[in-house]
């Protein structure tokens, strides 16, 4: 009888203890609270020059002014390829064995990369220039097109630069959008009458030579949406201010250091435009769903210090678009 009762005290005394774990884990975790666990995003790009960091930081601040805040909501995890094409596959692969919730691809070469190795998660591209050639349709991804306006382009050569005859231009070879721009600029100034000069670089070392053989025969110099040329912009405004030719250029940070003039949209803004299509995706729409876009708002802007430097005066009609 005696060790009878000691037992059934024995197993009331482990059911206390069992109610005071219990009571315990209420008092951690109230009824009603429960801890989310943040989306996993990883953000890629190809290389980290200014032109990629604004378009990187448009798409995060779009997803504050949505909702979502990096270490609350969700975790950015932000990967460098160091312009090295090997290194975007490496990503790839790191992504997809930490099975990110949702991955952001700026540039083309990123964007293929995942494309390559990415299954089951959704892809937003972004800053790609021609999504349906780089074959980054469906399967999955969607994204924002950062293409080119090229007759607003050349309208701008024919009215800011009127006596201008030959283009230069510099571009490279391993980017499938860079390739695209220079035949649809090659097209374009064959058509109004111009003469193109083309110059072509696979690797930043290389710029310093091509330039030299390519300003002498340019009046002006067209720099698109080239990831190596932009790695190696400071390089390209020092060899053309000593050579007197002035750069036309397509992306912001190009006319921030030194390009005369740009029409179009401005980086931040792609960042932006890419940023509401990803918190789409996290709120529950359907990457397959939603259609890839182009930038929806262009800008005209100068740089002022540069059109001096060149003597150069702003007709009035451009100085009416300034601020748009």
């Amino acid at each position: 009888m005696k060790k009878q009762m000691m037992k059934l005290i024995g197993v009331g005394m482990s059911m206390l203890m069992v109610a005071g774990v219990f009571a315990g884990c209420a008092e951690a975790e109230p009824a009603g609270e429960m801890t989310v666990k943040p989306i996993e995003i990883g953000i890629t790009q190809i290389v980290e020059h200014p032109s990629l960091d604004e378009i990187r930081q448009g798409i995060i601040d779009q997803l504050e002014t949505e909702g979502y805040h990096d270490g609350q909501e969700i975790n950015i995890d932000f990967k460098n390829a160091q312009g090295a094409m090997e290194n975007t596959q490496m990503i790839a692969q790191e992504f997809q064995s930490q099975k990110k919730d949702l991955i952001v691809a700026i540039t083309t070469p990123s964007a293929q990369a995942m494309k390559n190795v990415i299954e089951g998660i959704p892809v937003v591209f972004s800053a790609v220039t021609d999504p349906e050639g780089a074959g980054l349709i469906g399967l999955g991804m969607t994204g924002v097109s950062n293409l080119t306006p090229i007759e607003s382009q050349f309208d701008l050569f024919q009215t800011l630069l009127p006596e201008a005859k030959t283009i230069g231009m510099v571009y490279n070879t391993a980017e499938a959008n860079s390739v695209f721009l220079m035949e649809r600029a090659k097209a374009k100034a064959e058509e109004l009458g111009y003469k193109m000069e083309l110059a072509v670089i696979t690797s930043t070392n290389e710029m310093g030579i091509a330039l030299d053989q390519l300003l002498p025969k340019v009046d002006m110099l067209y720099s698109v949406q080239d990831n190596m040329v932009a790695s190696a912009f400071p390089v390209v405004v020092e060899k053309a201010n000593e050579a007197g030719v002035p750069i036309i250029g397509t992306v912001q940070a190009f006319v921030d250091q030194g390009a005369i003039a740009m029409d179009n949209a401005s980086d931040y803004e792609v960042g932006l435009q890419t940023g509401k299509m990803v918190a789409r995706i996290l709120e529950g729409a359907k990457v397959d769903d939603i259609p890839f876009e182009t930038t929806q708002n262009t800008a005209f802007t100068v740089n002022e210090e540069a059109l001096t430097f060149f003597g150069i005066t702003l007709p009035e009609e451009l100085q009416s678009r300034l601020g748009e």
